[in-house]
């Protein structure tokens, strides 16, 4: 191992338990996904904010502009929503990584699938666990 990533490791905050279930090197790189992510999305809100700031500085038009305007926003408005629901969730994978919880899915208290961590390294339902929380879902809207 090369001194550089020597001095990256020193940085993780990977619970032992978490290598029990996953093999370091992987458990290293989802880490890095979710901080890559985490990054990504916290310099996201700042580009959204400067075009809502620029669409209401536009002033006047008819009324299609001045639709076309409020749904920009609501555009901008709802991708920012997405973005800081992600980054909740990516902050809370991140925990569960330095606590030990991390690919354990809280549904059926199960390993997480390796594939869906790879794909989806915040979720917190595996494939069954994903399943029984939409057949719940799907009842309570039935009653």
């Amino acid at each position: 191992m090369t001194n550089t990533q020597n001095s990256n490791n020193k940085n993780f905050s990977i619970h032992p338990e978490v290598t029990k279930r996953l093999t370091k090197p992987i458990a290293i790189k989802l880490y890095k996904k979710l901080i890559n992510k985490k990054a990504e999305l916290s310099n996201r809100p700042f580009a959204s904010k400067h075009a809502l700031s620029h669409l209401g500085r536009e002033k006047g038009g008819d009324q299609a502009d001045q639709v076309n305007r409020l749904q920009e926003e609501a555009k901008y408005t709802g991708q920012m929503q997405r973005d800081l629901l992600l980054l909740e969730k990516i902050l809370q994978a991140l925990e569960r990584m330095e606590n030990g919880r991390y690919g354990i899915c809280e549904q059926t208290e199960e390993v997480i699938e390796l594939k869906r961590l790879e794909s989806l390294p915040w979720t917190t339902l595996s494939i069954e666990g994903a399943e029984i929380a939409e057949s719940e879902n799907l009842f309570r809207q039935v009653r």
